[in-house]
C-alpha cells in the first residue's frame, strides 16, 4: 500500500525541537522515499528529522517560517 502525499502539505514529526536551545539554526532539506512515495525531509542543523512535506516548495517554506538558514542536500 502506498501513502497519498497529496494528503498532507507539511507534518513536523514529534520530535521535540526548539531552535533556541541550538546555535545552529540550519536545516536541510533532502528527497527521500516514504512509504514508497518521494517526500522532502526536513532536518535540523543538528541531523535530527523535523518533519516531512510533500513537495519541496512547501519543505523550504516551513523551514524558513522557522526562522532557518535552509540547505538543500543532494
Amino acid at each position: 500500500m502506498t501513502q497519498d502525499t497529496d494528503s498532507f502539505e507539511f507534518d513536523f514529526l514529534d520530535i521535540p525541537f526548539d531552535p533556541d536551545e541550538s546555535d545552529d539554526d540550519s536545516a536541510y532539506v533532502k528527497k527521500e522515499i516514504m512509504n514508497h512515495e518521494a517526500v522532502w525531509t526536513i532536518y535540523s542543523g543538528r541531523g535530527e528529522k523535523m518533519g516531512y512535506a510533500a513537495s519541496r516548495e512547501i519543505a523550504l517554506a516551513a523551514a524558513r517560517q522557522s526562522e532557518l538558514t535552509v540547505y538543500n542536500v543532494h
